[in-house]
């Protein structure tokens, strides 16, 4: 009997250990926005665990760092505009693309409520701006190479502006008005929608409105994208396929309108406003416009290509990598 218990013990105890034992992957997230909800999502409501995964968030609030930490090994899955991604491909990190992060573009220019602008259209209003300070999250990111776009099309330099780096939205919003260090800037949300709802500053170009240059226009499907080392891909595929169900899963389950008050419990903690008035009319403005910004996690191959033709154009890589050689086979 002893024989036989201790026979059917091992047997089972090794499925018991693969039924709980779960793969780790760490996530990039940035602090104080909405960003990588999926993964936030997934990870709190047991999605990840559902898929054999533990999903640890890690906030690095910018895409070249978080690339940066990518190709280090520091994290697992970068959340990065899919130009520095294509970029940093380009030039030899081994990454590839698995999940949309947000399909159109979505930086506002802000700026403060001192600047007396004219709404002239884009050409006119950045005119306003020459010689101002611009504020972007990092240098070389994703938001100074949109801003400078809007400013080419507009037959404008990179010198008739002053570009100064000041981080994630809770920084750049104080130096926006609090302490004055530069007077707009080339951002995500939510400070769209602290200007629209609290009117501690004023929206200048809407994300959603404006007029992009056709080189953006042809990006939009694949602005921003979550990217994992390719060694990682090639040496457990299954892992890869198990995070892109957990990531559409929590994707399904956040763009459902009856989750609404669920989604907001579970991003309100990080998703920090201060004493900004109207805080949570701006929170629930700037949820309902991520949730359409991020769209159901699908990579456009063309939009990827549209990314590969701006890098080139702007001569920021030297040759163009084949979107097949860029995007994983099984991202959706």
């Amino acid at each position: 009997m002893q024989k036989f218990s201790a026979a059917v013990a091992a047997i089972l105890f090794p499925i018991a250990f693969s039924a709980h034992a779960r793969d780790k992957v760490v996530i990039q997230q940035y602090q104080g926005t909405y960003g990588n909800a999926a993964a936030v999502v997934a990870a709190k409501t047991g999605m990840c665990e559902r898929n054999g995964l533990d999903c640890e968030i890690k906030y690095i609030n910018s895409g070249p760092l978080g690339l940066q930490a990518l190709v280090g090994k520091s994290i697992d899955v970068a959340f990065v505009g899919t130009d520095s991604l294509v970029m940093g491909i380009a030039r030899g990190a081994r990454i590839q693309l698995v999940y949309a992060g947000y399909q159109p573009l979505t930086l506002s220019l802000v700026a403060r409520n001192d600047l007396e602008l004219k709404q002239a259209g884009v050409k006119g209003t950045l005119e306003q701006l020459k010689g101002k300070r611009i504020g972007v999250t990092i240098r070389g990111a994703q938001t100074e190479m949109h801003f400078m776009s809007l400013a080419k099309a507009a037959g404008m330099k990179p010198s008739d502006f002053t570009v100064i780096p000041v981080g994630g939205p809770s920084t750049a919003y104080t130096a926006l008005t609090v302490g004055k260090s530069v007077d707009a800037m080339m951002i995500m949300n939510p400070l769209k929608q602290i200007c629209v709802v609290a009117k501690t500053c004023q929206l200048v170009f809407d994300a959603d409105t404006v007029e992009w240059p056709p080189e953006l226009k042809a990006m939009d499907g694949a602005s921003v994208a979550m990217a994992m080392r390719s060694e990682m891909i090639e040496e457990n595929p299954e892992l890869v396929r198990r995070f892109i169900a957990a990531m559409s899963e929590a994707n399904a389950w956040i763009r459902d309108s009856g989750n609404r008050g669920e989604v907001m419990k579970i991003l309100g903690p990080s998703m920090t406003l201060g004493d900004i008035p109207d805080a949570e009319g701006v929170r629930r403005s700037w949820v309902d416009n991520d949730i359409a910004q991020m769209g159901d996690g699908k990579l456009s191959r063309p939009a990827v290509q549209g990314v590969i033709d701006y890098l080139a154009a702007q001569h920021l890589i030297e040759s163009k990598p084949s979107v097949s050689s860029i995007v994983y086979s099984g991202a959706p």
